[in-house]
């Protein structure tokens, strides 16, 4: 500590020098560019990461509110576990906290399925190229790299990472099924070891889609968007995007965009996908969070309605039946019972949506919005629903089938 009247410590940009103590951020660097990428990671091995936990967990107990008495999770069941046993010799508490485990590895499994979709799709596209990061940004993927050692450069190497995801959340819901793991402290060791995953999957994810999609790094100069549902001009078609993936919501800007109709359309987006959608461009507007999505849905405004994974309600194809909207689904983690006819003819998808009355479609092939040409469908389609005409759903189906 500085005693009154001492002079400061000499320091410049890359050297600090304190009495008895003397660094230089230079040297810091040039190690960490010579060290191997596996000797600077703390470990990819859970068994050492569990003790960690385990120290942790001694000091900070977690806190369990009343879910359920009864276990069902096996064919023993069902078992009131309300002062007894299962039939497996499951406790309340050790189902309480096995419960916590599954609900954070299925949290953590959607993130990282998300970004293997977008690590895949960077792999496809820009398989050789070195990832982009603001140059404000010194450490790229500070808990990726802190886990694993692997400081990325290439696509290849966030798949590195993914693959140790992966595994790693394999083995977690397998320790979830009867007759595995059997010790609350354990269960909650594995859900912390989920949740790190899970924040792992996060910054791979965003990682790549800020190079396939030339999104904002941190720059003060970023656009601003509309929020809310008063923004929407309702006079123009509307498309509609619900979900957390850019993708299908990219090509769609992309396409209108291409073919002169971004001033003619609306694109919003709804929840984390409208977030995305926005950092992309600003030609596109936020209804809100996922809590709107029943109010704009039943608004009758959009005319079409895009999902593709995440924060999408369950009822969603029905309530969009209900008010004459087509649903066109583009994953097979949300597929809604609909027909696939990704390798159909775009043309074919048009007539059967228009002629045939099919209120949705699954259309998984995403590139289909930058190859396809078709003459526009400009007649009115009688929809059988509240709204009994809706003029501009043959020209939105042409952008999303295409």
């Amino acid at each position: 500590m500085m005693a009154y009247g001492d002079s400061m410590p000499r320091a410049s940009k890359d050297i600090i020098n304190v009495k008895g103590f003397h660094l230089e951020f230079g040297e810091i660097d040039e190690y960490l560019k010579r060290k191997s990428y596996y000797g600077k990671r703390v470990s990819v091995d859970y068994d050492e990461l569990r003790k960690w936990d385990l120290n942790l967990l001694s000091y900070f107990k977690p806190f369990y509110a009343p879910l359920c008495d009864l276990c069902c999770m096996c064919t023993y069941g069902k078992c009131d576990l309300l002062g007894k046993k299962g039939a497996c010799g499951i406790n309340l508490e050790k189902q309480q906290a096995r419960e916590a485990l599954s609900t954070a590895v299925i949290g953590a499994s959607a993130h990282a399925a998300h970004a293997r979709h977008l690590v895949d799709t960077l792999i496809e596209k820009k398989p050789t190229s070195e990832l982009h990061y603001d140059s404000s940004i010194d450490i790229k993927t500070p808990i990726s790299t802190t886990v694993t050692g692997i400081e990325p450069e290439t696509p290849e190497d966030l798949d590195r990472i993914m693959t140790y995801i992966e595994r790693e959340l394999t083995n977690l819901i397998a320790s979830v099924h009867t007759g595995q793991e059997a010790e609350v402290t354990d269960f909650e060791s594995k859900a912390l070891h989920a949740g790190m995953l899970d924040t792992m999957a996060l910054e791979l994810a965003d990682i790549a889609q800020i190079n396939q999609y030339g999104l904002p790094t941190g720059k003060a100069d970023t656009h601003m968007l509309e929020i809310g549902m008063d923004v929407i001009d309702s006079t123009k078609p509307v498309i509609l995007c619900i979900g957390h993936n850019i993708a299908p919501s990219a090509e769609i800007i992309d396409y209108a965009e291409d073919i002169g109709a971004e001033e003619e359309i609306e694109i919003c987006g709804l929840c984390c996908t409208a977030m995305e959608m926005g950092r992309y461009s600003k030609s596109s507007k936020i209804v809100g969070p996922i809590s709107r999505q029943l109010t704009f849905l039943r608004s009758g405004i959009p005319d079409v309605v895009v999902l593709d994974e995440q924060c999408i309600r369950s009822d969603v194809y029905e309530v969009c039946g209900e008010m004459g909207m087509v649903v066109i689904a583009t994953g097979d983690k949300c597929s809604m019972g609909l027909e696939d006819m990704s390798e159909e003819n775009p043309y074919r998808i048009i007539n059967r949506i228009l002629q045939e009355k099919i209120p949705g479609v699954l259309i998984k092939d995403g590139k289909k919005g930058c190859h396809g040409r078709c003459e526009p469908c400009t007649s009115a389609y009688p929809w059988q629903g509240p709204r009994n005409i809706r003029p501009f759903q043959g020209e939105l189906c042409e952008v999303l089938a295409l």
